[in-house]
């Protein structure tokens, strides 16, 4: 915390020998203070719901005390009138129907970056806390506490200094967010003043002025207050399937360009956003011992000289390694191949810290083996056992393959065996792939049979018993099916994602029979919710760098592929297309994969939707219907540096932003509706924001990965370079925003990753020169692209804060 001040003696009156004049002033600050306030740490306040009506107080994680560098200090002369601390909003531009009440005075709620969040700004006393108050509402001195004749000088006449302190307030007009949020103060150059005064005649009294504020604070989301898991267990076994809704499970955890995938980080993250449901992988080690980790090599994941590209480096396999040999490991930042100082967590200590931190989200273990299946069971069972009051069998799904216990009686026949309690309910999630089917088909009579009379295949035997089975212990089924290939009849559509043929009946009598179809029309019919997998290509998400024109070579086809159709084999190495995958049989015809296309997966009839991009998924079925806004009551677009290719096709990619270069002094990218676009420093007068410009605008990615820039007030518009590319122009804003001009590529800094050249449909760099001119006492530049024949050096620009 570092905060400055300025302080002028009031006249030149010296407090020695004035104070006969002031005989009836008694206590009074001994100058006049100008203090600009600054934090150097950021504020943490713990998010809540809004307020039907009003504004609610936020509580403080830390604190939010000002003290000054130098001290304020408050005298007293001889006088028996009583002290009034007042205060006033001053010369403060802003609106003064924005306050509330706290402690019976009426407090200015100045407003914040993030709408519906306000703040006051209180002084008190540190040796009479009590003693203070915040600015008020009120252009004229305004009483807000006495401090009593018999404490006036024990308060008012010492050593001790005055501090501030802030309040922050969520007002009913705040949208939640599913996420964390950063906020940070608006610039106000004047919030008031503070007096003491025991009389209202007083010559030249002291007084004290607030200037700026600046902070940054964090709204922190808390898993706590989360909807519970039980309410999200219920909503999941009785509503979402018959309601016909939609909801989503968060694979690998919230990974990030931080946080490792599968990391207990990364599932703190996925329970603090109030994730519904989050799946995770178990393998297990050379010494049995079960781990949390998606890939059968660990090169991706734990060792930093591996390439998943080259595919040189080490890469072992992870069931030859021993716990302790793994643990050895950091974990890697897969978008840097930094290590970080997390390492990959047993199955117990994921567990553990999934009760200790009071995740409410559901979780499902995705088995990746037959030999962890029934340990897996049995680490749940002895750590529901250990934590009874957990409620840990009615939080924790495991995911196993169908082929493996193709009916209820067999899975709890096999918990029994293993020694857990008959009538102990784990719940489960059987996966049925058409290699599963296939299996369960071949299985020998004595091991699973068909219900006397029934003439289906083994495979639909089997989904159906699961699909019947109470939802207290299967919820939902999952089924991996890629097209509609399979149904008789289909139905060509198209939307924002693409064509793709959809089915015109979920009906059993619109499927082949013993199909992958047939499976899913099973599951259907019998109200049982349907789980399936949809693909996001893994290998670009969270590298910040550009995806435009860059491929990557896929060793299956082999050629080199779009980087942005590019998936991590789950041997660590890169990479190969859905379509690689494609593997017709009996069971599945396999023509094409549809998964990622949303309007598909509605139509199949898919409630659960596993996704590494699970924000995309709430936000589209938000805006177009069917979310199950019990399980997800709030949405939120995915960070635009994500790089999600499923965010890009349904343009919901979107930073906002303020766009500002690198050049001389910081200049921000302004908005100039109609006109051309120009630059403005950062500390730019009142005046450009009160005629409608304004630094903060939003990026939006295309399919192809290139951005769309808007003017934040004006998405009507976007920034549109010249025409022709015979010679350079001014950059405007028009409404033109389908053209290949209005579509720039975003080249990474070699030096600094942060830093962008936008580089448009001609290949020419957008940048910027001064143009001369002033605005209010402040140069300002035209934005321009370079010449085609004198291309000078890319000129990046740097995103402001997501």
């Amino acid at each position: 915390m570092d905060i400055k001040f300025r302080a002028t003696l009031g006249a030149l009156c010296l407090l020695s020998i004035c104070s006969s004049a002031k005989a009836a002033t008694e206590c009074m600050f001994t100058y006049q203070w100008h203090i600009p306030i600054s934090y150097t740490e950021k504020i943490v306040l713990t998010d809540q719901a809004p307020p039907t009506s009003g504004y609610v107080e936020l509580a403080a994680q830390t604190s939010t005390q000002f003290i000054t560098s130098n001290t304020i200090h408050s005298t007293c002369n001889p006088g028996q009138d009583g002290q009034a601390f007042s205060g006033s909003v001053a010369d403060y531009q802003g609106s003064l129907e924005t306050y509330t009440t706290k402690e019976g005075k009426n407090v200015e709620l100045y407003p914040t970056s993030m709408p519906g969040i306000y703040y006051g700004v209180k002084m008190y006393s540190k040796q009479c806390p009590q003693m203070g108050g915040y600015i008020p509402p009120n252009k004229d001195w305004t009483f807000i506490y006495d401090i009593g004749d018999d404490k006036e000088t024990e308060c008012l006449k010492n050593d001790e200094p005055y501090y501030f302190e802030l309040a922050f307030f969520m007002g009913s007009d705040y949208k939640p967010k599913e996420d964390s949020i950063l906020l940070q103060n608006l610039p106000i150059e004047e919030h008031g003043h503070f007096k003491l005064s025991g009389s209202d005649g007083d010559s030249n009294p002291g007084s004290v002025t607030v200037l700026t504020v600046e902070f940054t604070a964090e709204l922190k989301k808390n898993a706590s207050a989360c909807i519970s898991a039980s309410t999200l267990l219920n909503e999941m076994q009785n509503h979402l399937a018959i309601n016909n809704l939609v909801t989503t499970a968060q694979h690998r955890g919230d990974f990030d360009d931080t946080r490792p995938e599968n990391s207990l980080d990364a599932f703190h993250l996925s329970y603090d956003r109030c994730r519904p449901n989050v799946e995770t992988d178990v393998r297990e080690t050379s010494d049995h011992q079960l781990v949390v980790f998606h890939d059968l090599n660990v090169g991706k994941m734990l060792e930093p000289g591996y390439d998943p590209v080259s595919g040189l480096g080490p890469n072992d396999a992870l069931s030859t390694l021993t716990l302790a040999q793994l643990q050895s490991k950091f974990l890697v930042n897969v978008a840097t191949r930094q290590p970080t100082t997390l390492t990959v967590p047993t199955v117990d200590e994921m567990l553990q810290d999934y009760i200790s931190y009071n995740g409410q989200s559901l979780i499902y273990l995705e088995t990746k083996s037959s030999s962890v299946i029934i340990p897996t069971a049995l680490a749940l069972y002895r750590k529901s056992v250990d934590f009874s009051s957990s409620n840990l069998l009615k939080r924790v799904i495991m995911k196993v393959n169908m082929a493996e216990y193709p009916s209820p009686d067999l899975w709890n026949h096999a918990l029994v065996s293993a020694g857990i309690p008959t009538g102990t309910t784990i719940m489960i999630d059987p996966v049925i792939t058409p290699n599963d089917a296939s299996k369960i088909n071949e299985l020998p009579d004595s091991t699973f049979a068909c219900p006397a009379g029934v003439t289906d295949t083994k495979s639909i035997c089997a989904v159906r018993a699961w699909a019947q089975a109470p939802v207290t212990l299967a919820p939902m089924v999952s089924v991996l099916i890629k097209d509609s290939s399979d149904f008789t009849q289909a139905v060509d559509k198209e939307n924002i994602q693409g064509s793709y043929s959809a089915p015109t009946s979920l009906a059993v009598s619109n499927t082949r029979s013993g199909s992958i179809a047939h499976i899913v029309a099973e599951i259907k019919s019998a109200g049982k919710a349907l789980e399936v997998f949809s693909p996001v290509p893994d290998y670009m998400l969270w590298k910040n760098f550009n995806f435009y024109t860059e491929t990557v070579y896929d060793k299956n086809i082999p050629q080199d592929i779009p980087v942005r159709d590019a998936f991590y084999n789950n041997d660590s190495s890169c990479c190969y297309r859905v379509l690689d995958k494609l593997s017709p049989s009996t069971i599945a015809t396999e023509a094409t994969d549809y998964r990622l296309n949303l309007g598909w997966l509605r139509d199949i009839g898919a409630n659960i939707i596993t996704a590494d991009d699970t924000d995309s998924i709430n936000t589209y079925f938000s805006q177009a219907g069917g979310l199950d806004t019990t399980l997800t009551p709030y949405t939120k677009a995915p960070s635009f540096y994500m790089q999600s290719l499923l965010s890009w096709q349904l343009g919901i990619a979107v930073a906002p932003s303020a766009l500002l270069s690198s050049a001389k002094d910081a200049q921000f990218l302004w908005s100039n509706n109609d006109s051309y676009a120009w630059t403005y420093r950062l500390d730019a007068p009142s005046q450009a924001y009160e005629s409608g410009h304004s630094p903060y605008i939003l990026l939006t990615r295309q399919p192809d990965g290139r951005v769309i820039v808007w003017p934040l007030k004006a998405t009507s518009q976007c920034l549109r370079s010249n025409l022709s590319s015979a010679s350079w122009d001014y950059v405007y804003w028009k409404n033109d925003c389908k053209s290949l001009n209005s579509q720039w590529e975003m080249q990474p800094s070699v030096d600094d990753k942060r830093y962008f050249s936008l580089i448009d449909a001609n290949k020419m760099t957008l940048t910027w020169t001064y143009s001369g001119k002033l605005y209010w006492g402040y140069n300002y530049g035209y934005v321009y692209v370079d010449k085609p024949t004198t291309l000078s050096t890319p000129y990046y620009w740097k995103l402001g804060q997501d």
